[in-house]
């Protein structure tokens, strides 16, 4: 079975190109239909993080949060930005986190360090603890289950 590339980037002199920087194919995953985040998933040599921002959309795509609310109910607009917002800042913090060794400059303000390779352990514990926290929204939308 063959699966297009679902993270094309356009054609230059007639040849098809595609992103494969994990960034470039993150922003592109927060449009993708579910077609598309299967035919990512058959993507050879698939960042970690990307797979995992994938399968969130397809979590998100598969049950919508507001599915039992009326179509027009403000509320709406409101929970797709923030189960989005968190999809993508999860992303982030997880591409930070692989992106994290010795020798990594990180800036804060105008203040710039450079990682040392103990620095990167605790760095990326530091992070992995955040991802932890911050895994899950603690809201839901539905119906509680009776009985």
């Amino acid at each position: 079975m063959t699966t297009t590339n679902p993270f094309a980037a356009g054609i230059y002199n007639g040849v098809q190109t595609y992103t494969i920087d994990a960034a470039d194919r993150l922003r592109a995953v927060k449009n993708f239909d579910l077609a598309k985040c299967h035919a990512a998933l058959q993507v050879h040599g698939l960042q970690k993080t990307v797979e995992r921002a994938v399968r969130a959309r397809i979590r998100q795509l598969e049950k919508p949060p507001s599915a039992l609310l009326a179509k027009d109910d403000p509320i709406l607009d409101v929970l797709d930005r923030l189960f989005i917002w968190h999809a993508q800042k999860m992303a982030h913090l997880q591409t930070v986190q692989e992106g994290s060794k010795e020798g990594t400059k990180l800036q804060v303000g105008e203040q710039e360090h450079v990682l040392t390779a103990r620095d990167a352990v605790f760095f990326k514990l530091g992070i992995e603890v955040g991802l932890v926290e911050l895994g899950k929204l603690p809201i839901k939308v539905g119906r509680e289950k009776k009985g």
